[in-house]
């Protein structure tokens, strides 16, 4: 097990878990003109994300098992 900490206050961060994020430069108004280089800008990225209980600060990483 990973034991990941804070580089603002070095607490130790608490996994919240894995998470999509869509990639890519495109408003939604050129997503509808520029529907096929929409689909080739990149699709859902996945990143396991971990929060500092004291400060607040998220940290993302490497996609990760959930355990």
């Amino acid at each position: 097990m990973i034991i990941r900490k804070c580089y603002n206050c070095d607490k130790p961060l608490e996994k919240i878990g894995n998470m999509f994020f869509r990639t890519g430069d495109f408003s939604r108004a050129s997503a509808i003109v520029l529907d096929t280089m929409k689909k080739t800008a990149g699709g859902p990225n996945e990143f396991t994300l971990y929060k500092c209980s004291s400060c607040g600060k998220i940290e993302f990483y490497a996609p990760e098992s959930i355990e």
